[in-house]
C-alpha cells in the first residue's frame, strides 16, 4: 500500500469509492464524514485539483470560503474559472488517464512519489582487537647519596594464546 506524507494506511478511501462504482459526489454534499464513497471521491478530486496546479493551501482556503454547503463542483469553478458543470466530466476523463492509480488516496500523484525506503545501514567493518599492552608504573631507586627514587613507566606488548 502506498503511503505518502501524512496519509494513514488504514484510511485509504479511493479504492472503496472505485469498487462501489465511482458515484458522483462532485456536485452534491454528504452530511457525514463516515461514508467512504463520498470521502474517496473527494480525496481523488482534491488530488486531481492539485495535479492541475492548484496548491493545497489555496484549495483549503477556497473550501473554507464555500462553507458547509460548498460542493467540489463549486470549488472547481472557483479555482479554474471554468463552469462548475464541467467538473464531473473532466474529472472522470482524467481518472482514465495514464499514470492514475486508483489504489491510493492520491491517485494523481499530486503529493509526489513516496519517499524511498531508507537504505539499510552499512555493516561496520570489523575493528581489529587491540593488542594487549602491559603497563607497569612504579619507582626505581636511583643511585645517589639521598636514596631518592625516580618514577619510571615501562611499556611493551605481551602476546598470549
Amino acid at each position: 500500500m502506498l503511503i505518502g506524507n501524512n496519509a494513514l494506511a488504514d484510511f485509504t478511501s479511493v479504492p472503496t469509492w472505485v469498487h462501489d462504482g465511482e458515484p458522483n459526489w462532485v456536485n452534491k454534499i454528504d452530511g457525514t464524514d463516515q461514508d467512504y464513497d463520498s470521502i474517496g471521491c473527494g480525496m481523488a478530486f482534491l488530488s486531481w485539483l492539485q495535479k492541475l496546479g492548484h496548491a493545497l493551501p489555496t484549495i483549503a482556503q477556497e473550501m473554507v470560503k464555500l462553507g458547509n454547503a460548498g460542493t467540489l463542483e463549486a470549488l472547481y469553478a472557483k479555482l479554474t474559472g471554468d463552469t462548475g458543470a464541467h467538473a464531473w466530466t473532466k474529472f472522470k476523463a482524467a481518472l482514465g488517464g495514464a499514470g492514475v492509480s486508483l489504489t491510493t488516496d492520491d491517485p494523481f500523484g499530486a503529493m509526489g512519489p513516496s519517499p524511498p525506503a531508507p537504505a539499510p545501514a552499512p555493516t561496520p567493518a570489523p575493528v581489529p582487537a587491540p593488542s594487549p599492552m602491559l603497563q607497569v608504573h612504579g619507582s626505581l631507586p636511583v643511585s645517589g647519596p639521598s636514596g631518592s627514587t625516580s618514577p619510571v613507566t615501562l611499556q611493551g606488548t605481551v602476546t598470549w594464546p
